[in-house]
């Protein structure tokens, strides 16, 4: 279970009970699609640039263990060096495509893993959601939580994957009120840390994405 990627593990707490995300819910589906880029790039198969409009760029080949991520990966080779942005951006567009793809991917390895059950739903049953083990799913809370209560430091999957949540506003199906602040702390701390500049630099590019694209998607409600 703990083998889990990043993005995987995000997933886990994203989906509904239906096991989906909303396609109205912009904000869950950027931190959906950065864990992934995230993921690839802890793994050194990606690279970031280092500038306030960040370029992400393949630096390696794609490791089995992170196969469900061959969406993401294959469109950076197909259109890189792209921008960060303009990379999350493509999966915001539509209800279907790379979101659909992305989705899948990630859905499909939690139920090869064991750490998820697909749903079929829809009336012409063409719609799948991924509804995670209950089991799973609360290890994964609880690992959150000791690491936030513990007087060692949190891992940087752990703070990440805590960012990501609390930026997706998902703390709250979760944790309760004092597991969630101890979070937000734990969150604030490392942004504004210079002891690890990588999370410090990644909280930087969620953050970033989520007021770009949100502003975004707000104007194109508005005008259509």
């Amino acid at each position: 279970m703990y083998n889990l990627s990043l993005s995987q593990q995000f997933l886990m707490f994203a989906v509904n009970k239906q096991g989906k995300i909303s396609s109205l819910d912009t904000r869950t589906w950027v931190c959906c699609v950065t864990s992934g880029v995230i993921d690839l790039h802890l793994n050194d198969c990606v690279s970031i640039s280092d500038e306030k409009h960040p370029t992400v760029s393949i630096a390696a080949e794609l490791p089995s263990t992170l196969h469900h991520l061959l969406p993401i990966y294959q469109r950076i080779s197909e259109k890189g060096p792209i921008k960060l942005n303009k990379l999350v951006e493509q999966y915001m567009m539509g209800r279907s495509g790379p979101r659909t793809q992305l989705f899948d991917a990630l859905g499909n390895s939690l139920v090869a893993a064991g750490a998820a059950t697909p749903q079929v739903s829809g009336i012409l049953k063409r719609s799948t959601g991924y509804v995670p083990d209950s089991h799973n799913l609360d290890r994964l809370r609880s690992a959150i939580n000791a690491e936030t209560s513990s007087t060692d430091a949190p891992t940087r999957n752990t703070v990440i994957l805590a960012t990501l949540l609390e930026r997706s506003k998902l703390l709250k199906e979760y944790f309760s009120r004092d597991e969630r602040a101890r979070i937000k702390d734990m969150v604030k701390k490392h942004a504004d840390s210079q002891a690890d500049t990588l999370i410090k630099k990644t909280i930087a590019h969620i953050d970033a994405l989520i007021t770009l694209l949100i502003t975004s998607a707000s104007v194109s409600a508005t005008q259509s």
